[in-house]
C-alpha cells in the first residue's frame, strides 16, 4: 500500500531547486544599499532605513529573503556588509530614509508628487 504524505509547508530538499530559486530571487535584486552612499546619504541613515524597510516587510508577512540579500561590498578601500534589494525593497528603503540628506528630501518629495498625480 502506498502512502502519500502532504505537508502545508515544504522545505526544499533538492539542492537543484534551492539553487534555482536563489538565482531567480537574486536576479530580481538590482539595487544595492551602498548606492545611497554615492548620493551623499550618511551610512547610519542607510542602516536605519534598511532595518526599517525589512521590519515593515517582515511585519507584513512578506518573505524577506525574496527581497533582501546580505552581500559584502568594497567601497572606498573598505569591505562592509551591504544588501541587494528588489525594487520593492529599494522603494521601502527610500521611503524610510531620515530627512537629513538632500537626496532623501528630493526622493521623498518626488514620491509625493507622483502619488498626487494619480
Amino acid at each position: 500500500m502506498k502512502v502519500v504524505v502532504y505537508q502545508k509547508k515544504y522545505k526544499y530538499k533538492s539542492s537543484g531547486l534551492t539553487d534555482f530559486l536563489d538565482v531567480l530571487f537574486v536576479s530580481r535584486m538590482r539595487y544595492l544599499a551602498s548606492d545611497l552612499v554615492y548620493e551623499g546619504v550618511p551610512k547610519e541613515d542607510i542602516i536605519k532605513a534598511v532595518k526599517d524597510a525589512m521590519a515593515i516587510m517582515d511585519n507584513s508577512g512578506i518573505i524577506l529573503e525574496e527581497h533582501f540579500r546580505p552581500v559584502y561590498t568594497q567601497l572606498k578601500g573598505s569591505l562592509f556588509k551591504d544588501f541587494r534589494m528588489t525594487q520593492k525593497g529599494w522603494f521601502l528603503v527610500l521611503l524610510n530614509l531620515p530627512p537629513g540628506s538632500e537626496f532623501a528630501h528630493k526622493i521623498q518629495l518626488s514620491f509625493c508628487e507622483m502619488l498626487e498625480g494619480r
